[in-house]
């Protein structure tokens, strides 16, 4: 496009190219008509097109202009004293994305012209090898040659003039004054497209030369037949070559998402990418033009002292996948348990506090959790939202309040937790890596029945780590990365909605009889020992469990794998289960749960808790957290 900087020379430059054109489209078009020459014809609207294509360019690159396009080295400020009255532009206005889309349109309607066109002449040209006895008086080949010469040399001209004027968009982040840092990604390889639309503009031509070239060494005969099959190849030649940019075309006015862009994996990347983004709905993503591609998506942040953070890191990894400009509506969750660990018990709970007590009775500031319900033909999706003041209740928007189920650990004996911190005190000073925190002290209270009982377990599982070798599973053991690699299960990275953090287990990747116990089980330690190290104790100590059974079979019920898991909770991670969610269980695995029911105690069987639906599931966690790649 025509830029500030351009001068009058390069806009002449396309004036003169234009005229050139239309002046030749004239002689073949006239020359076509006065030989009887089919393929000189289709060639002369093939000429058009690229006539309608140069006027669909200046008028794009005169009309649109726009504040945006002009960087500070093109502009000029003046100051004055006068009142200057504010003006609105009403085309300006009409017209919110300029001309952007001026060219894409022009190239569909262009494609439109040149199929009716190819068409009308396919139709003479078949009518003519019917009825060749009636052409058999074309002999101004010579003339049709002289043509087509001129075509080549003018299509050479307006190759080395005009495609080499035109300039594609970087795909970069601009230099700001506050950070001297530019970000940027390599441009979309336009090879093929070239190549195509070269090869569009001299096959006219050569088809034409062909045709002199065997009119000229063979019978005067055979150019009726000669010119219709040629002009029949020239026709689907070009409408195969163009096919593929108005398919293009027709995506982009359709505003149908880039092949080069996949929606789902974009947002599982960005959700393990930015553990503070809790939530993404609304996700759109489209082709505003050939070289730009945008995006609006609403996203849930953690707190709002991470959206100023994150805001340039979130546009940066949007370019990454291609998008060029990205509008993000942030959104905040914020509960009762995590407010006050986040910002204080002296910040207000809502993001704008209330002005009066009749703001106080509205649902602008909900004291739960909001869960969002929008409808339509095929699905039902449901959201996790804090900020209700953005939401439009309307007949395809339920809203319900999901009140939280109470986390209030079981109160222990002050006296007992005195007397086995006393006990521990006389291992620790023998032997320092026996130590365990207060909060370790409680769980064991909770979970054994006496303090002596609490005592012997501490006994036991620190021989146990030691034994097992515990600290010694890593991401690069053996055992650890094989079943990672198996995708036995995953720590991830977000929490649920206590701020617990979450082990996925995939049930469908399990075998009964295609698995190493050891290694599995090392597998289960080294899973519950990442996710008890990402506890906030002074908060929640315990984790959540969630056993995927989508695509479950019963040749992957394997008990003994089970049974290990069940064995570790009891007695080396006691109290660490907060809760265990079942999802998408099938209807016979309630014989399998029957079985697993009776090695469970009553507390443990109570945190159990099978989900039938996503609206019951976002009363424990947000469904976009769990991953789909495994």
């Amino acid at each position: 496009m025509f830029t500030l900087k351009d001068n009058l020379k390069t806009k002449i430059t396309y004036y003169v190219v234009l005229v050139f054109v239309i002046v030749f489209y004239a002689i073949e078009f006239g020359i076509g008509h006065y030989t009887h020459t089919l393929v000189l014809l289709m060639d002369s609207y093939c000429t058009l097109c690229n006539i309608l294509g140069l006027l669909a360019v200046i008028v794009a690159n005169k009309f649109g202009q726009s504040a945006s396009e002009t960087t500070l080295d093109n502009l000029v400020i003046w100051t004055t004293n006068i009142p200057v009255a504010l003006g609105n532009d009403d085309n300006k206005l009409r017209n919110t994305f300029g001309w952007k889309r001026y060219l894409t349109l022009s190239l569909l309607i262009r494609y439109i012209f040149l199929l009716s066109t190819a068409f009308s002449v396919s139709l003479e040209a078949l009518q003519a090898l019917i009825e060749a006895e009636n052409n058999a008086n074309k002999i101004h080949f010579e003339l049709t040659l002289y043509v087509a010469i001129a075509g080549l040399l003018l299509y050479i001209v307006f190759h080395l003039v005009i495609c080499g004027k035109s300039n594609v968009p970087s795909n970069a982040i601009t230099n700001s004054p506050a950070n001297d840092v530019t970000e940027t990604l390599p441009e979309s390889n336009n090879c093929r497209r070239k190549t195509k639309s070269i090869l569009s503009d001299f096959i006219g031509p050569t088809f034409v030369i062909l045709y002199c070239a065997i009119t000229y060494f063979t019978d005067l005969r055979f150019m009726t037949y000669t010119d219709s099959i040629l002009t029949l190849l020239l026709g689907v030649s070009q409408l195969i070559l163009n096919f593929s940019l108005m398919k293009e075309s027709c995506a982009i006015l359709l505003q149908k998402i880039p092949d080069t862009i996949d929606i789902d994996n974009l947002r599982t990347q960005l959700l393990q990418s930015f553990p503070d983004v809790l939530n993404i709905h609304d996700f759109h993503i489209w082709q505003l033009t050939a070289e730009k591609v945008v995006s609006t998506v609403h996203i849930t942040f953690k707190n709002p002292t991470v959206y100023p953070k994150l805001t340039r890191s979130l546009l940066v990894f949007f370019q990454k996948f291609g998008i060029d400009e990205a509008t993000i509506q942030p959104e905040f969750f914020k509960d009762e348990s995590t407010r006050a660990i986040e910002f204080g018990n002296n910040t207000p709970s809502c993001l704008m506090e209330c002005q009066n007590d009749d703001c106080k009775q509205s649902f602008c500031c909900p004291k739960f959790p909001q869960v969002v319900s929008r409808k339509n033909k095929n699905n039902v999706y449901k959201e996790s939202i804090v900020d209700c003041s953005s939401i439009l209740i309307a007949d395809n928007c339920v809203i319900y309040s999901v009140e939280m189920s109470n986390t209030e650990l079981k109160p222990v004996n002050p006296a007992d937790l005195k007397e086995l911190q006393e006990r521990m005190q006389l291992i620790t000073n023998a032997d320092p890596t026996q130590y365990h925190n207060d909060y370790s002290l409680k769980r064991y209270l909770r979970a054994f029945k006496s303090t002596n009982d609490a005592f012997q377990a501490i006994l036991k599982t620190n021989k146990w780590r030691v034994e097992y070798g515990v600290s010694e599973l890593n991401s690069e053991h053996p055992s650890v990365k094989s079943n990672m690699t198996a995708n036995k299960g995953r720590v991830l990275k977000h929490r649920d909605m206590h701020g617990r953090p979450i082990i996925y287990i995939p049930a469908k990747n399990y075998s009964a009889t295609a698995r190493d116990v050891n290694e599995l089980t090392q597998f289960i330690v080294y899973c519950l020992e990442e996710a008890c190290k990402r506890c906030f104790e002074e908060v929640i100590d315990n984790l959540c469990i969630v056993f995927d059974l989508q695509d479950f079979s019963l040749g992957c019920m394997d008990y003994q794998i089970l049974k290990n898991l069940i064995w570790l909770l009891s007695k080396h991670y006691p109290e660490r289960l907060g809760v265990c969610l079942v999802i998408n269980a099938p209807g016979f695995f309630s014989g399998c749960w029957a079985i697993i029911k009776g090695w469970l105690d009553e507390n443990t069987t109570s945190k159990v808790l099978f989900v039938s639906s996503e609206q019951e599931l976002c009363s424990y966690l947000i469904p976009d957290v769990l991953p789909t790649d495994i």
